[in-house]
């Protein structure tokens, strides 16, 4: 119902009606003000369960203060009694709720504690307040109304004329009284910071990116230049910088909307997607509940920690030539995934025109297991071939002036190479100032 704004007229019959229904028109002007500000704009904004009475089977709230679904504004302390429930023995994955009568069309009203009636809105109580306008110390009883609030079990809440929002979830409680709360499904919050559940998610995020972002550096400096890595991942660091900047400074804030370090975690999980999901596309499973906060955030973090391990892996691994005798150069190979899991490709440079580097290397360089390097040269055997390249591979950084050559082994080959510690090669002819480098690119 619309609480409308009440009429003040002179010489008119005062009612407590008239203050009633101006507080309920301030209230509902307040509460919609606040609902067109935020999205989602109710939770707790902070939450403290004194642990020392889950042994006696007691929730216990020392302090909270937050908002509740309806738009009501509460503050709970220990002043005058804290608010607490007693949770019966044996039970197993209940949810504990804060409540709240709903501000209905004719309500109770105000009652004093010692009556029992749950569906009151407020309960009253006498406070004494001081004069501050006078400059005597005097003191006045007065008599107030706090929010009844309420710690109902799942069960006991399910009334239609209840506000009610989760405050924690009980795991089991046993026979003797003690009391385990479930850590994997917290409270809603309104903002991150004051939230542990979510202030971990936040840290973990930033540590894994930076992680990821010193490797992806790391790499790319042992290249050489920035420039001549490989370019998804220059991309994918560019991007891991860019939201590890961002979540650091939300870290470091006081108040950040729970569903805005959602959507800055969304948008990083969709653009990891383009370099590490096989459809190169973000999930659309993925999406903000704010009424099952630790669910959603726990669905978008398996996503993000599965796209960020697998910005380590590298597309392309470089493996060094090792000079020996008689001009036979060995890659050793010490992973034997690269022999069925990676294609390899080799860069090439010579004192001659690219042209002539092409059609002249397949004839005279020798490519074989280290074991039988030696067999092919002797007895001119043709050994793995090398299939020209008319560019470089994407997944390899571009070196001007370089041919690219495609090694094909073949079954007896391959079945060789996986029993061998590595690729040898040997140049036959004048090719003068010839370089090589091995590539392996894993499919």
């Amino acid at each position: 119902m619309q609480a409308l704004k009440i009429v003040w007229q002179e010489g008119m019959l005062l009612r407590p009606q008239h203050f009633q229904g101006q507080d309920r028109y301030h209230e509902q002007q307040l509460a919609l003000r606040i609902k067109g500000l935020l999205a989602d704009a109710w939770g707790f904004h902070s939450l403290k369960i004194d642990e020392a009475f889950l042994p006696m089977g007691k929730l216990v709230i020392c302090q909270a203060s937050g908002l509740l679904p309806d738009g009501t504004l509460f503050q709970l302390d220990s002043d005058p009694t804290p608010l607490a429930l007693d949770i019966p023995a044996n039970q197993t994955d209940t949810d504990i709720y804060l409540t709240l009568p709903l501000q209905a069309a004719e309500p109770t009203g105000a009652v004093p504690p010692e009556r029992d009636n749950a569906m009151a809105r407020f309960a009253t109580i006498t406070q004494p307040l001081n004069e501050s306008n006078g400059h005597a110390e005097t003191e006045s009883p007065l008599l107030c109304a706090r929010p009844n609030l309420q710690l109902q079990l799942d069960a006991d809440a399910q009334s239609p004329g209840l506000v009610r929002m989760r405050v924690c979830t009980v795991r089991d409680s046993t026979a003797d009284g003690g009391v385990r709360l479930d850590e994997r499904f917290p409270a809603t919050f309104i903002h991150c910071q004051p939230s542990p559940f979510l202030g971990r998610c936040l840290q973990e995020v930033i540590s894994l990116l930076q992680q990821r972002a010193d490797v992806l550096a790391e790499r790319m400096l042992a290249r050489g230049q920035a420039a001549g890595a490989e370019i998804g991942d220059l991309l994918t660091l560019q991007l891991i910088n860019r939201h590890e900047a961002i979540l650091r400074h939300h870290q470091h804030r006081t108040q950040t909307p729970a569903a805005e370090l959602y959507s800055i975690l969304l948008s990083l999980q969709a653009e990891l997607a383009t370099f590490c999901s096989d459809s190169r596309r973000p999930s659309p499973a993925l999406q903000y509940q704010h009424i099952d906060q630790s669910r959603s955030f726990d669905a978008l973090m398996r996503v993000l920690r599965q796209r960020l391990s697998s910005v380590l892996e590298q597309h392309s691994v470089e493996l060094p030539l090792q000079q020996r005798q008689y001009g036979v150069q060995v890659a050793p190979i010490n992973d034997p995934d690269l022999i069925d899991g990676a294609r390899f490709v080799l860069a090439a440079t010579a004192a001659c025109s690219s042209e002539e580097l092409r059609n002249r290397l397949p004839n005279h360089l020798k490519v074989g297991a280290v074991e039988h390097i030696r067999q092919l040269v002797n007895l001119h055997l043709p050994g793995i071939r090398l299939q020209p390249l008319p560019v470089a591979p994407r997944q390899l950084p571009f070196r001007r002036d370089h041919c690219y050559f495609a090694l094909t082994p073949g079954s007896d080959e391959r079945a060789q190479l996986s029993r061998s510690g590595g690729i040898a090669f040997h140049a036959a002819g004048d090719l003068p100032e010839l370089k090589l480098a091995l590539w392996a690119i894993r499919d």
